[in-house]
C-alpha cells in the first residue's frame, strides 16, 4: 500500500476533504475547521436540534436507522450539540462520506419528527 506515511497522509486527507463534504450535505460544521486535530477521524455536527433528549432511547433510535440504511458512524453529544464521528480508511472514498451524509439527513429528519414532536404535544 505505499507503507505507513502514505497510508496516513491519504486517511487524514480524505476525512479533512471527507468532512468538509459532509458537512455542505448536512447544512453544517465540522468540529475542527482548520484540520490542525483532525487525523484520520473527522467530527460533523448533526442537523439536530439541542433538545431531542440525550437518553438511551434517543441514541438507540438514532443507531436503528441507522443501520437500517446499512450503513453507520458513530453519533454522540457534546457541548450542546449532535455530533457524527467518520474514521478515513484505506478502504474508503470520497462517496462514502457523500453515502453517509445522505443517509444522515433521512435519519436526522426521522429523528426530529420522532422527538420534537414528543416535546411539543407534551408542551401543550
Amino acid at each position: 500500500m505505499g507503507g505507513e506515511k502514505k497510508i496516513n497522509d491519504y486517511c487524514h486527507d480524505l476525512a479533512l476533504k471527507g468532512g468538509q463534504i459532509l458537512a455542505k450535505i448536512l447544512g453544517t460544521y465540522v468540529m475542527d475547521p482548520d484540520g490542525d486535530l483532525t487525523l484520520n477521524m473527522v467530527n460533523v455536527a448533526l442537523p439536530l436540534s439541542s433538545f431531542i433528549p440525550i437518553t438511551g432511547k434517543s441514541k438507540t433510535s438514532i443507531r436503528d436507522k441507522l443501520l437500517k440504511s446499512k450503513v453507520y458512524s458513530a453519533h454522540f453529544h457534546h457541548n450542546g450539540r449532535w455530533w457524527t464521528r467518520c474514521s478515513a480508511q484505506v478502504w474508503n472514498e470520497l462517496e462514502d462520506f457523500e453515502k453517509i451524509g445522505n443517509v444522515w439527513l433521512k435519519v436526522c429528519a426521522e429523528v426530529r419528527e420522532e422527538f420534537e414532536q414528543g416535546l411539543l404535544e407534551g408542551d401543550e
